[in-house]
């Protein structure tokens, strides 16, 4: 594991394989300044090459629409090549579902409920 960035509402880090990974911390309501800031650090980690990205949103308690939006944003292909969201909670599912259903991301993202699946279907758009 790299260095690990934490941030109000999560924290990430960039793996031995160049797979930008996440973790929701527990009971968190995400904010658009929030994902902003959370874009902002993950431009500066990869470095001008969009990555692969693993994000557990187990601990995830809400996440409003215009954070929604503002996650499936084109602007964001230039960082994030796929997402895989590790989900676990009734909660974190029924977010996961509702984002990929209502908002239509930019790129490849796809829910799991185990991080082996999502790191073997990340190593295979990489």
């Amino acid at each position: 594991m790299g260095e690990v960035f934490v941030q109000r509402t999560g924290r990430y880090w960039l793996d031995e394989e160049g797979i930008l990974r996440g973790e929701v911390l527990p009971e968190v309501d995400y904010q658009l300044q929030d994902a902003a800031e959370m874009m902002a650090l993950h431009r500066r980690l990869v470095e001008g090459k969009a990555r692969c990205f693993m994000m557990n949103i187990t601990g995830l308690r809400s996440l409003p629409r215009e954070v929604r939006v503002y996650f499936a944003s084109p602007e964001h292909v230039d960082v994030h090549r796929a997402v895989a969201l590790i989900v676990g909670s009734p909660i974190s599912r029924a977010i996961g579902n509702f984002f990929l259903g209502f908002n239509k991301p930019a790129m490849p993202m796809r829910l799991f409920s185990d991080e082996e699946r999502a790191l073997a279907w990340l190593r295979s758009l990489a």
